[in-house]
């Protein structure tokens, strides 16, 4: 078997409203599209046949309102419009440039994730092949890889990641059926047929309205820790229903908190055997805090409605308290390790599928990228787990909030907030790939983890890791 050469990316999220007069970031997650269709591009002029691998959230429908304006957490007969958008106005160069790969002889594959279930719409599935080139009477080598189902690349494996991450399970089942129903009806679906997601409704209906206000929302990492702080100095009303569901998504794995979180944030009735969840938001994100931190918070929160009020007064006793919230919160987070999975669900799925054979695990979706061995009984000791984080712009605290000298940090924070508020914040550009070489057996000889910044995908700057 010819060697292959394998280039894996995820998460590129494209999509949202671009920046404009008046708007700073507009409404997209994702502001390296001109830099990725550079990435594609290089790899298109390559002379020896490359695979480019898309393992999910190519496409942020999430991020585009439906016909009405209106947020939803599944795009129906409007789904192939919102592409469309998405294709010619948003992000042409992307396109252009993957049709450019596919028309020179490559190999491009695309996962589901769970920002991009529409695009197993036969409606949708069409139109993209279209914008790829690959219409009647051409033969491109793209394949698109539904329901769930992993990417195999001989000894090792892709997946996009949500399947293990209990907000965003995907039920296939019943997206077939409405693919199905979609196919007779030419594009109609009947919305009950198929219940999007728990974190897809999370978005639509409490992220995204919160997001035209507040545009950092979605790129604040890490974001069960670092995010609900920040919403309750700048928008203290938010985090009523907006906290549980943050709290649900750091716990995760338990049926009894799912169901409660249905409940708390969408007035669904809990599931017989489920508990509900116990206390006020507020008093439920206190309880992580040390006693003499909760304390002081309470006590401010009770001098008035307002909660932790922040303004471009300048810093007072409000950010101060504030800034050593955060710094408890978020003093062992490793959310920028690229040496160590944060998540438990993701390295015992890695360890899984080490386990029944394979050396190379690829998984996307947390947005932070890693390479780490696969420590499991029964695997390969060789065995490596790669995330391969994201294209979508990210942010992180400020540095000068560590500042040893408290006025100093609080005026950081100050600042920072000042900014973050208005719509103006740095945000950390990180676009990382996993980039694998198979021999000829088709078996992984290297397994890299590269961020794009040299134009050269090969070149020696670029690798972070294997």
């Amino acid at each position: 078997m010819r060697p292959r050469d394998i280039h894996i990316v995820s998460d590129l999220h494209l999509g949202g409203r671009p920046p404009g007069p008046g708007d700073p970031r507009g409404f997209r997650m994702c502001s390296q599209g001109q830099r990725l269709a550079g990435f594609v591009e290089k790899l298109a002029e390559r002379a020896t046949p490359v695979e480019l691998v898309i393992a999910g959230d190519f496409v942020d429908f999430l991020a585009e309102p439906d016909e009405q304006g209106r947020w939803t957490p599944f795009h129906h007969a409007d789904a192939p419009e919102v592409l469309r958008r998405v294709i010619e106005q948003r992000e042409p160069a992307v396109f252009h440039a993957l049709a450019r790969l596919l028309d020179r002889g490559h190999r491009l594959v695309v996962l589901l994730g769970n920002h991009d279930l529409e695009l197993s719409l036969p409606e949708c599935r069409s139109l993209l092949r279209q914008a790829l080139g690959a219409g009647p009477g051409r033969r491109v080598d793209l394949e698109l890889v539904l329901d769930d189902e992993a990417y195999v690349l001989g000894d090792a494996v892709v997946e996009h990641g949500n399947r293990v991450d209990p907000m965003n399970v995907v039920d296939h089942g019943a997206l077939r059926a409405a693919r199905v129903q979609a196919s007779l009806r030419r594009g109609a679906i009947d919305p009950s047929l198929f219940p999007p997601p728990l974190g897809s409704r999370l978005v639509a209906e409490q992220m995204n309205p919160l997001k035209a206000e507040l545009p950092f929302i979605d790129l604040l990492k890490p974001e069960t820790r670092a995010v609900p702080p920040v919403l309750l100095a700048l928008k203290p009303s938010s985090l009523s229903r907006l906290l549980p569901t943050l709290r649900f998504l750091a716990q995760g794995k338990a049926r009894q908190g799912l169901d409660a979180a249905r409940t708390a944030l969408f007035g669904r009735e809990i599931a017989a055997g489920a508990s509900p969840p116990g206390g006020d938001p507020l008093s439920e994100a206190l309880s992580s805090l040390p006693p003499e931190l909760a304390q002081e918070l309470g006590e401010q929160l009770g001098a008035g409605s307002r909660g932790v009020e922040i303004s471009s007064r300048g810093p007072g006793r409000d950010v101060d308290l504030l800034r050593r919230i955060l710094l408890h919160l978020t003093r062992e987070d490793g959310t920028f390790d690229l040496t160590e999975e944060q998540g438990a669900a993701w390295r015992e799925a890695a360890q899984a599928h080490a386990r029944a054979g394979y050396r190379v695990v690829v998984m996307g979706h947390t947005h932070s990228a890693v390479h780490e061995p696969i420590v499991a009984a029964g695997a390969d000791p060789r065995a490596v787990y790669i995330n391969t984080g994201t294209w979508a712009d990210l942010m992180t605290l400020p540095e000068g909030v560590a500042d040893p000298d408290p006025q100093q940090a609080n005026q950081a924070l100050a600042s920072w907030l000042d900014g973050v508020r208005e719509g103006r914040f740095e945000v950390l550009l990180r676009p990382t790939w996993a980039r694998l070489h198979l021999d000829e057996q088709d078996r992984v000889d290297r397994a890299e983890l590269r961020q794009y910044r040299q134009d050269e995908p090969d070149h020696p700057d670029n690798l972070l890791a294997g």
